[in-house]
Parts: structure tokens; sequence; C-alpha cells
């Protein structure tokens, strides 16, 4: 029934990692801990870069030169999800006049589809830099979530860069993408009006075991205690519009996924599962910044035995093929 459960953001496959979900505040994955701490060290061995569209999830030193195409390329980075990508350039050479540039943008980008959605960055800084010239770009960059695009254009054979990439810990993580089949993740807004979504590149299936959304004022401390999950127009009632989503989609474009169900109010023992037929499959935390929300969700790729009437399901042209 279901041909092929994963949905690929590029031709290329990620590259596999562990995790390890046993505690939810501490249920993320740290790649490679031992790696970055060296790296602060010493230059290890680079790893030239000979494919057009690359992913990495480990920290490391890459080289890539000019083949003289005209293509514009890209490196994907991500990490662990409660880690940020930081990116120093060690070697540069990219000449301007010949149509060369590299370009970091924070976040992900596919066929025009962002991630994180603007909306939802919790900041206003530069998202997207661009460098070209024969100096070397010597500001270091990070971003705000788990994962960067490297995204770069060398029409003269030769030329090129050198990146060294490391996952320094988030010491609040917020937006985040998971190439993890199965485990158990944590969203939470720590107070601020902000909006939070790890994004999911397989069919899910999704069970929250705790959801604090909505429920506990800033001010005044006091606790709304529900027994049931409500819809939208219920916690826009019950609290100033704080709640919980899951979408599903053919791509990563917020906007452009289907709204499933919202949850929200306190529900410390829950145990609530929503299967996403989808390509891409999120769940969002948005925050008004009038309460610290909270959600736990345990996650496992969709099966054939998940899939049932209650599946929420995307068209056909947006499901994995």
């Amino acid at each position: 029934m279901i041909a092929s459960l994963a949905f690929l953001l590029t031709s290329c496959l990620a590259t596999a990692y562990g995790y390890v979900p046993d505690q939810p505040a501490a249920s993320y994955y740290y790649p490679n801990s031992e790696f970055n701490a060296g790296l602060e060290k010493r230059h290890t061995a680079k790893e030239e870069l000979t494919e057009c569209i690359a992913m990495r999830s480990d920290a490391g030193i890459y080289q890539v030169h000019g083949t003289g195409e005209e293509s514009a390329c890209g490196l994907f980075l991500v990490g662990g999800m409660d880690t940020q990508v930081e990116i120093e350039f060690l070697n540069f050479d990219v000449d301007c006049e010949d149509g060369g540039v590299v370009g970091i943008l924070d976040g992900w980008e596919q066929n025009g589809s962002i991630f994180p959605p603007v909306e939802d960055m919790g900041k206003t800084g530069i998202r997207h830099t661009t460098y070209c010239g024969p100096n070397r770009p010597k500001q270091l960059f990070r971003s705000s979530g788990n994962m960067a695009l490297v995204q770069y254009r060398l029409p003269v054979p030769g030329v090129g860069f050198i990146i060294r990439v490391t996952y320094p810990l988030n010491p609040k993580p917020c937006n985040a993408v998971s190439f993890l089949p199965e485990g158990k993740f944590m969203l939470r807004n720590y107070g601020l009006h902000v909006n939070c979504s790890v994004m999911m590149m397989y069919p899910e299936k999704l069970t929250f075991t705790y959801v604090n959304v909505g429920a506990r004022d800033l001010k005044t401390t006091a606790l709304q205690l529900t027994g049931a999950d409500h819809t939208s127009r219920h916690c826009a009632e019950k609290n100033k519009g704080d709640k919980v989503e899951v979408r599903g989609g053919g791509n990563f474009e917020m906007v452009n996924m289907q709204l499933f169900q919202e949850l929200c109010g306190f529900h410390p023992l829950i145990r609530d599962t929503h299967s996403v037929m989808c390509g891409a499959t999120m769940v969002r935390l948005v925050s008004s910044g009038h309460y610290d929300n909270t959600v736990i969700v345990e996650n496992e790729l969709l099966s054939e035995e998940s899939v049932t009437v209650q599946t929420f399901m995307c068209p056909l042209d947006e499901l994995p093929v």
C-alpha cells in the first residue's frame, strides 16, 4: 500500500545517525560530540564534495572546487535536534566577475519552499548571506536551528572554498528538521512569543504524551485544567491562541501544508495519536508569549497497520512515491 515511506529532499540520502529517546527532556541526539570538541583544536582530513547536491550530518571539513559547470549546487547540513550549525570558511577563492557566488541560508530550501517559514524564525536578523571575491569571509555563520544550506555556483574550474562545520548545542532549540523515522522530541517556547516546529521527512504516526499549551499564564501563574482536546476556536477562547498544530504536505512550505489537528490545554498523561500520510509531517507550536508552552511527542514511521480511516491523508500528488 505504501510504496515508499521516505520523503527525499534531494536525490541523495541523509547520512544515518543514532538517536537516544529515553528521557523526554534530553531526548535529542548529540552528533559526534567528541569529534566536535576535537575540531576546536585542530583541522581534520578534508572531504572533497564531488556531487552537486550533497547532504551531511557529520562535523568536519568540506572542500568544493568548480568544474566549469554553470549549475547551482547545494550542501544541506543537519545536526541533532538540539544543535545549531556553525560554518567557518578556511579558504575562499570565488570570482565575482565570472559569475561565481556562495550563499548560506539559515534553514533549508527546496524548489522555492523554505523551512522554517519567515514568520516562525523568531528573530529579525539576516537569514541569507552571499559571498564572492578573493578574500576569505572571517565571520562565523551560526544557524538558529539545526539545519543550514550552503548554495554555490562555481563556473570557473579550480576555484572554490573550504569550510569547517561543527554542531554546537542550542540552549533553547526551537525549529528543527528530523530525518529520524522514529524517536521522541520536545517543543518548548520558554515563555517567548515565538513559533517552533519540527519537520519530519516521512509520513508519521505521532503520539502526544504531554501537552501544556496555553494553560499556565506567566502573569497569574493560574493553571487551566482541561479534560479534553480543543479545536482552534476553543483554544482561542481559552487562551490567546496558543496551540500545537499537526500539519502535512508534499513539501515543507508551511503555508501549503494542510492543517489536520490542533491541541491546547494541560494534559500531563495524554496519549493522543495522529497518523499523517503525507510526504512531509510537521508539528508546530504556536505561542503568544503569555504562556510557557511544552509538548512531548513520540514519532514513528507510518506503517500499513497504522493507516486507518482516521489517518490524515494528503492528495495523491503529495504522497511519497
